[in-house]
């Protein structure tokens, strides 16, 4: 695989870039800014980036947002843009001109702040938050098709497959796809390949993810790891995604420092979840049979979550993505 043709993702260094532990005393003393993360995908050899803007550029600032521009084009990158808020309808209306700025077809989004598949905690059911997804869609709809913009709706640990193909049904194809992250096909209990044969054709951009699994009490836990360590099968997912989801852009994006906990052997956790077909089911239990890491100590524990230094986290995460690069270069 050629790292040129990837962009990197910004959520691949939460710590790193600030995001994780932003607002407790743990908090990156100094996080890079998106320049230092533009120059250092550069180093690597990725062809762009993927970044939530207005994290890193609050206010976009017009000479900020020139000079940002002017570096990836003298470094020949691309720009992948990311909305902050989920599903913001202003947010993505203030998005669409910078995404046209700087040539990025799709603003990738997410439904939900949920993570783990944890629906209850929305508030409403989950029928009612799909329906307002397409209504927000619908209504943004004539402006994305006149600018030439794509929304990806990202499977954020939340949305599964058969959520993604019912939205993009109703509102339309050629204004809203899927930005499939495959290792959090897992956090919805779907098999990569399985997720992805539904969503193929509307498949707009793939995070590069891998997680390993370890029980938990009521479930189990998804733990970031270098790509290529966990229980991603890599080779026969790409394979699928080349034959039917060619025209796909990719970036790099490592899980998060905390893990993810996904309840699945409570008695609610599928009261909001489409019945799965019988070879869906499947495929994911033996998955998971043959994948699960069955003990319950700390031995999962990131550096983030061991109580590691600033300076060791950060280096934990370069060389996490140094190993990942060398990984993907061998498929």
């Amino acid at each position: 695989m050629d790292i040129k043709n990837i962009a990197l993702s910004t959520s691949a260094f939460g710590y790193s870039m600030g995001s994780t532990g932003k607002n407790t005393e743990r908090k990156n003393p100094n996080p890079w800014t998106i320049e230092e993360f533009v120059d250092f995908s550069y180093r690597h050899g990725f062809g762009g980036i993927e970044a939530p803007i207005m994290r890193f550029v609050p206010d976009l600032n017009p000479e900020r947002l020139k000079k940002l521009k002017e570096l990836l084009s003298e470094r020949s990158m691309f720009f992948l843009i990311d909305a902050e808020a989920a599903l913001d309808v202003e947010q993505i209306r203030t998005l669409i001109p910078i995404a046209k700025q700087f040539g990025s077809p799709i603003i990738r989004i997410k439904t939900s702040d949920i993570l783990g598949c944890a629906r209850k905690k929305l508030g409403i059911s989950w029928a009612e938050h799909i329906n307002n997804c397409i209504s927000v869609l619908k209504d943004l709809a004539g402006v994305l098709r006149s600018e030439g913009i794509k929304i990806a709706i990202e499977n954020h640990q939340d949305v599964d497959s058969s959520d993604l193909v019912q939205i993009i049904e109703v509102v339309g194809s050629d204004v809203v796809g899927v930005n499939f992250d495959i290792g959090n096909a897992f956090s919805v209990c779907e098999e990569p390949v399985s997720f992805a044969s539904k969503v193929a054709p509307y498949i707009l951009n793939i995070h590069l993810k891998d997680y390993k699994i370890f029980e938990s009490d009521n479930g189990f836990k998804l733990v970031r790891c270098p790509i290529g360590e966990g229980s991603v099968n890599f080779k026969e997912i790409l394979s699928f995604l080349a034959k039917n989801s060619a025209n796909a852009k990719m970036a790099v994006e490592l899980g998060a420092q905390e893990a993810r906990n996904i309840a699945w052997l409570e008695p609610d956790f599928w009261d909001e979840i489409l019945p799965r077909l019988n070879t869906e089911s499947k495929a994911f239990s033996e998955l998971l049979q043959n994948q699960i890491i069955k003990t319950k100590d700390d031995s999962w524990n990131t550096k983030w979550e061991a109580g590691a230094a600033a300076e060791e986290i950060v280096i934990s995460e370069i060389t996490e993505l140094e190993t990942s690069i060398n990984y993907l270069k061998t498929l």
